[in-house]
């Protein structure tokens, strides 16, 4: 009993003990403040997408938050990580083990003698004292490892459905690239009709005849090219969504507004630039590693000292022996073992050099994700801030340019100018209305750029399987 209550102290005395660094978080100079701010900002919500007033939006995102494989898969590594920190954690008890045996003991004063039992187990317990930290630091290594597994999944959930938005937009300026060339071609086809009876009756030479004719078959090209470019958007936006192959070969994505009539209030940043270090997930995702290095210290150097182990032996015979015993016998044998590399050729030496090393590593990279996030939102908010400036030009032109077709037809209809004036304009208002239809999918992918940059959150639950 004394030995039990010696170890229990010894075990106690020592638990503090740990040979990791003291963990502190590496020093980045940042920004005191943002550096855009404009009256009409609005600051990102956890669940972004919604600001963007899309009812099938919000549904296709929270479709693809659900059945991504990707998601599925980083789901399965999170299963994987808490595992693995279950295992690091089992080490904290000892491992019993048992044993029937077919014997039996009789002790009778200062007699010992066997015999065959009816009944009889034996369980053996080990375990290791933990001095020196190295269970302790390994299961801190498992957590940080799997709260960087977690970081990574909240990632991807963010990517995941901003790519899901950008698609979605990208499929938008598809549809009205369609509806413009579908407009353009009638339009074109119109004026072949008209000139073709004017060529007829001499009133035009077969010269702009013909080069009607190539601008009809212009607009088809353009056509078709929209339309091919419209379909395999669509079939990208069914990968995301994790639709089943008969899905994406034999359905359609439902679609909301469309998109010259789909806005979204720019977003500008709110609170200081250092709450971004604990809203992105890709420097929590290093800053967990950076923990996990710093702990894996503590294991390597733990083993410069002995690990000490120890066994408990007990044995309980079946009351159920009739008269040879009237309780239990229970008998109890403690041993304690240590163990240690007497000569290693310096491997302990180089794990703590090799630890030391990565834990550097991880330094730097949490650095560099700190630089990257920082430098992703300056990209994405000048790119907002521009991106509206261009559908704002292009809107400009197009409403020029359309007075400048109705004026070219007017002069070329009473002889003032040649028909090339007349193609000049329509091939500029024609470029110019595409244009504004990539432009418009372009801002729009600038604010879900801006929402992704600053760490946006999600308060949808995830679920492994499709809801039959």
């Amino acid at each position: 009993m004394k030995l039990v209550i010696y170890m229990c102290m010894l075990i106690v005395a020592l638990s503090g003990c740990s040979f990791a660094p003291e963990y502190k978080r590496p020093k980045v100079e940042l920004p005191e403040s943002w550096t855009s701010k404009e009256a009409n900002g609005m600051p990102a919500s956890m669940q972004w997408w919604k600001r963007f007033n899309d009812m099938a939006l919000n549904e296709l995102i929270q479709e693809a938050l659900k059945y991504n494989k990707d998601i599925q898969m980083v789901l399965s590594r999170i299963e994987y990580a808490k595992a693995q920190l279950g295992i690091k954690r089992a080490e904290y008890f000892p491992n019993i083990s048992g044993s029937a045996k077919g014997g039996i003991t009789k002790i009778d004063g200062n007699k010992v003698t066997s015999g065959e039992p009816p009944n009889s187990t034996m369980f053996l317990a080990s375990w290791e004292l933990d001095f020196w930290g190295r269970v302790r630091n390994s299961s801190k290594a498992a957590l940080y490892k799997l709260l960087a597994s977690e970081a990574a999944q909240s990632g991807l959930v963010l990517s995941i459905a901003a790519q899901t938005a950008t698609t979605y937009f990208l499929l938008k300026n598809f549809d009205l690239q369609v509806s413009i060339s579908e407009q353009t071609l009638k339009s074109r086809e119109e004026s072949l009709g008209i000139y073709t009876n004017r060529y007829k009756r001499g009133l035009i030479n077969k010269l702009d005849l013909t080069r009607v004719r190539v601008e009809v078959d212009a607009a088809k090209v353009a056509l078709s090219k929209a339309k091919m470019a419209r379909d395999t958007t669509e079939t990208a936006l069914f990968v995301l969504l994790g639709r089943s192959p008969r899905s994406i070969m034999g359905t359609k994505i439902s679609k909301g507004f469309s998109i010259n009539k789909l806005q979204a209030v720019n977003i500008i940043p709110e609170g200081l630039p250092s709450e971004l270090l604990e809203r992105r997930p890709d420097i929590q995702y290093a800053e967990y590693l950076l923990k996990a290095a710093n702990a894996t210290i503590g294991v390597a150097r733990a083993s410069w000292f002995p690990s000490i182990s120890l066994t408990g032996f007990f044995g309980i015979v079946s009351p159920e022996l009739h008269n040879l015993v009237k309780k239990p016998l229970l008998a109890w044998n403690y041993g304690g073992l240590g163990a240690m590399n007497i000569i290693d050729f310096g491997r302990v030496y180089f794990n703590v050099d090799a630890a030391k090393a990565q834990a550097k590593e991880a330094v730097l990279a949490y650095e560099k994700a700190v630089e990257s996030a920082f430098k992703d939102i300056r990209d994405t908010l000048i790119k907002q801030q521009e991106s509206l400036k261009i559908v704002s030009y292009l809107e400009h032109m197009i409403k020029e340019l359309r007075e400048s077709v109705k004026l070219a037809r007017i002069r070329y209809d009473n002889g003032y100018s040649s028909y090339l004036e007349v193609l000049d304009v329509e091939r500029a208002l024609f470029k110019n209305e595409l244009a504004l239809a990539t432009a418009l999918s372009d801002h729009l992918s600038s604010i879900v750029s801006v929402c992704l940059s600053l760490g946006g959150g999600w308060d949808a639950p995830l679920s492994s399987s499709r809801d039959k």
